[in-house]
């Protein structure tokens, strides 16, 4: 047998959601446009000698990439670029750009910067393809507008008997 309560939840007066919205704030995500991607690409270029050969920026320069942002837009849309959305779409980039690189040595793909991989979405190669490269899934038919310029800033990964 269950164990009835003397009380209900309406018996003790409204309920106070102050703590609940104070604990969970709901934040607003950040919209970012190519132009604001690109302004955030070329800040940290021009600070890449800072993060070293991995291009690990430290929080302070994610910190003036935010503040570089909001000087440079002042009307964005969505929420605020703060320090670490910067740091997210930075790893995001990073990701992309990985991604275009590994479709540009895939087997049955082709490459172009404006149709990407110019692929049908019902085209099986592709629904193989994109099963384990799951970044590269937005570049069926669109290419990535910062490739070149990521290309620049990456670290080479040369490999083989006789790097130097």
């Amino acid at each position: 047998s269950s164990v009835q309560s003397n009380h209900s939840l309406h018996s003790q007066g409204p309920a106070d959601l102050s703590d609940v919205e104070k604990s969970n704030p709901r934040k607003i995500p950040a919209k970012w446009t190519e132009e604001e991607e690109h302004a955030l690409v070329l800040f940290l270029q021009a600070n890449a000698a800072a993060a070293g050969d991995g291009l690990n920026f430290s929080k302070r320069y994610f910190n003036s990439t935010s503040q570089h942002l909001k000087d440079k837009f002042p009307n964005q849309r969505g929420g605020e670029k703060t320090g670490n959305m910067c740091s997210s779409k930075w790893t995001s980039l990073q990701e992309e750009y990985f991604a275009v690189v590994d479709l540009k040595k895939a087997l049955g793909l082709t490459w172009t910067d404006e149709n990407g991989a110019g692929m049908s979405s019902h085209d099986i190669v592709w629904k193989e393809y994109v099963k384990t490269h799951r970044h590269a899934a937005c570049f069926r038919n669109k290419g990535f507008h910062l490739f070149q310029l990521l290309e620049e800033m990456m670290p080479s990964h040369a490999k083989g008997s006789y790097v130097f």
